[in-house]
């Protein structure tokens, strides 16, 4: 209990909690994020091809622009406060599934299956 009041201060019971489920949510989502972010460019490459790196790059821009539109719209409706509440959610079952799609459809992820030769 020491160790959390030096590192987040004066603290009521209510707030220490909200604070450590934050933290943890937090480590969560970056953790995996860090770990991941070296092997993704190769494991791109691997998967596809390096010809097909500058369709990655503009796929991805295709997909984040509506996505910042998306979230944009969701703060008219949500308090900022909650916004984290509502995405965090969303998040969580997109990658569940992709996990599970991965899981069981694995087999069509073979080295070289999507190259178009």
């Amino acid at each position: 209990m020491k160790l959390l009041r030096l590192v987040w201060g004066d603290l009521s019971k209510e707030e220490l909690k909200k604070f450590g489920l934050l933290s943890l949510a937090l480590m969560l989502t970056l953790g995996p994020y860090w770990m991941l972010r070296g092997i993704r460019e190769a494991l791109f490459i691997d998967l596809v091809g390096v010809h097909w790196q500058p369709w990655g790059k503009i796929a991805s821009l295709v997909v984040i622009v509506p996505l910042i539109l998306l979230y944009s719209k969701l703060l008219d409706f949500v308090k900022r406060e909650k916004l984290f509440y509502v995405i965090y959610p969303i998040y969580i079952f997109f990658f569940l599934f992709l996990n599970l799609f991965i899981f069981f459809f694995g087999n069509l992820l073979e080295k070289g299956s999507f190259h178009p030769n």
